[in-house]
């Protein structure tokens, strides 16, 4: 089976097979992140899925012309694709806070930022 599978895939460039290996990786990661999630419905599912599968490619072409091993790239790619739902939650979050009072918003993060250099 392992050298029928090797026959089928070998007919695709290298650059393609690395780039469905990656891609791989980044819906394995996403099917993982569903899994463990507290709330499961099938359209956190399918968002999940799609989310990890872009952030997972984009993170693939920003690292192509890096000098990382394939297994390290193969890492940050499941990573950021494993934590790109809670990253765009987050980011959702923060645009909420700003759209109900930006004045207010941006002097709590200022002052956050002022308490912190102290």
């Amino acid at each position: 089976m392992y050298e029928r599978w090797n026959q089928w895939i070998s007919i695709f460039p290298s650059e393609v097979r690395r780039t469905f290996i990656f891609l791989f990786i980044s819906v394995c990661a996403g099917i993982a992140r569903c899994l463990v999630t507290s709330n499961y419905r099938p359209v956190y599912f399918i968002r999940g899925l799609f989310l990890a599968a872009f952030a997972g490619a984009l993170t693939n072409l920003g690292l192509e012309s890096s000098s990382l091993s394939e297994g390290t790239r193969g890492l940050i790619v499941g990573v950021v694709a494993f934590s790109a739902d809670d990253i765009l939650m987050g980011l959702v979050e923060i645009g909420s806070a700003f759209k109900k009072d930006p004045y207010r918003f941006i002097s709590l993060l200022c002052l956050r930022l002022i308490k912190r250099k102290k």
